[in-house]
């Protein structure tokens, strides 16, 4: 007579793939709420207070009425230093000179909070503008944090989008004596939205084949959105070089 064969029931351990799938799950579900809650990246800011660029400019001593419009980048350093900073004036008429080197002399002592990628100070170049005005007796000073391109859409004082741009990796604007703007349009991700236009403020034109490498330098740049009442925006970046 055959004795009866054993059953053996197995029971969940904890190395079990019902537990492991499990543990799964909720490893995937607090990865989403960390990615979630990962910090934005952060635009490049004046200082206030006795370091800010607003407070530094002095106006200068020129005659007559005033309305004139410095437009600079600069490199925001995570040391919160402001280096290499490239400036070009307008006006009606009459030398801008006094006004850019007004500009100059200022962002020598001025400071800025520095830009942040995903939580991280980084470099990045800053755009702005100065604004000097006056009328008879009154004189005025104004920084704007964008080069007024879409200020019909944000007002005057939407922040415009910055990059994150190694300048040594695209040499071909460094063998010319002009200045040239380069303008791009940044999505609200931060991400670029078109080709970059590569204009000369003398009127020369770019070599085909610089047009071509800007286009791959920019692809490869980094940037930080613009961003209005504290919400990205869909904006355009333009760079002095």
């Amino acid at each position: 007579m055959r004795k009866a064969s054993s059953i053996v029931v197995k029971r969940p351990r904890s190395g079990s793939r019902i537990l492991q799938l499990a543990g799964l799950l909720a490893f995937l579900a607090l990865g989403q709420i960390s990615r979630a809650e990962e910090p934005a990246d952060e635009l490049a800011r004046f200082a206030t207070g006795e370091n800010s660029l607003q407070n530094l400019i002095r106006f200068p001593d020129v005659e007559g009425d005033v309305d004139v419009t410095v437009f600079c980048s600069v490199q925001v350093r995570r040391s919160r230093q402001l280096r290499y900073n490239i400036c070009y004036g307008e006006r009606g008429d009459g030398n801008v000179r006094a006004f850019e080197v007004a500009v100059a002399d200022a962002v020598k002592a001025a400071r800025a909070t520095p830009a942040k990628f995903s939580g991280k100070p980084r470099t990045v170049w800053m755009h702005y503008r100065v604004e000097f005005v006056r009328n008879s007796n009154d004189a005025s000073v104004t920084v704007y944090p964008n080069f007024g391109v879409d200020s019909d859409r944000f007002g005057p004082s939407y922040e415009a989008p910055q990059s994150r741009t190694y300048r040594n990796n695209y040499p071909c604007l460094f063998g010319f004596d002009e200045t040239f703007l380069v303008a791009i349009v940044i999505d609200e991700s931060g991400q670029a939205a078109t080709d970059p236009a590569v204009q000369s403020i003398d009127g020369g034109a770019l070599p085909p084949l610089c047009e071509s490498e800007a286009k791959k330098f920019y692809r490869r740049a980094d940037f930080i959105p613009g961003r209005h009442k504290g919400r990205p925006i869909k904006s355009t970046l333009v760079e002095i070089w």
